[in-house]
């Protein structure tokens, strides 16, 4: 079963997929060893600037997702002064940053990765009482080679509210770990980070979260249940192309995910 993508994933859902996410990257990993070189040269489609070149027909589609962002932080007042004027200067450039983000740029962290896990892309199935019992990630149309980061800051900042994240964050980031090393290890092999590295590979990487929550906030909380029911509306305006989506709005729990945001940026450093 899909579950329904507006109530995101709860704590035991998420720590699931976690796990998965863990022995999948790691996974990867393995199979690079085994190849003797690295997998993107082996599978030239596993590399390059995914957005720039492949998704740059989604740019006004963005940008409008942007300016319902950024009307947001203009009425909560001065306190996010500077969370608006990064959202102003990042709307020019949104797949260039999601680009720079995805790139493989650490050794340590260099895995396959799924590159849109958000609650639309995962199954999960039951036992005959409902009890939660595995998982499958799928559609991998966007899996790119890159850091283990960018798949968990798209779970933690599509899928979670602020308050689910704050609670449950170093906890999903343990498990995770655990079972990343746990195939590693089962080789006879080292992890090639440790759990605080991690973490701190996580905050770096937080940008690609927040730009993927700012993306895909509205239309999983607003549009109605059926992704297929998305009514994704474009227009001529000035003579540019607009995207916008159109759905059942959930106005207040949709502001309170994106405070949550701006709040995180402000505590990281992603503005001043």
């Amino acid at each position: 079963y899909r579950r329904n993508k507006r109530l995101g994933l709860d704590a035991p859902h998420t720590q699931l997929v976690i796990q998965e996410l863990g022995r999948f990257h790691a996974a990867s990993q393995l199979v690079e060893t085994a190849l003797g070189t690295k997998i993107q040269d082996k599978y030239p489609t596993f590399k390059g600037k995914i957005w720039c070149e492949n998704m740059t027909s989604l740019r006004p589609w963005m940008s409008s997702l942007f300016e319902d962002t950024i009307s947001l932080a203009k009425k909560e007042g001065s306190k996010y002064d500077g969370v608006l004027r990064w959202l102003e200067k990042s709307q020019k450039t949104i797949l260039e940053l999601l680009d720079h983000y995805v790139k493989d740029d650490a050794p340590q962290f260099s895995v396959l990765g799924h590159g849109d896990c958000w609650t639309g892309n995962i199954m999960f199935r039951y036992t005959e009482d409902n009890e939660l019992k595995d998982v499958r990630i799928y559609d991998f149309q966007d899996i790119r080679k890159t850091s283990v980061a960018i798949d968990l800051n798209n779970l933690f900042y599509n899928v979670m509210n602020g308050t689910s994240r704050k609670a449950h964050r170093q906890k999903l980031l343990s498990l995770y770990y655990n079972s990343f090393r746990d195939v590693i290890t089962g080789t006879g092999r080292s992890p090639p980070f440790t759990l605080k590295q991690l973490d701190d590979e996580c905050r770096k990487k937080m940008v690609f979260g927040v730009l993927k929550g700012i993306m895909y906030t509205k239309m999983t909380i607003g549009a109605p249940e059926v992704l297929n029911d998305w009514n994704v509306r474009e227009e001529i305006k000035d003579g540019k192309a607009q995207s916008s989506v159109k759905g059942d709005s959930n106005e207040e729990e949709i502001r309170q995910r994106f405070l949550d945001i701006f709040e995180e940026m402000i505590q990281f450093g992603i503005v001043g």
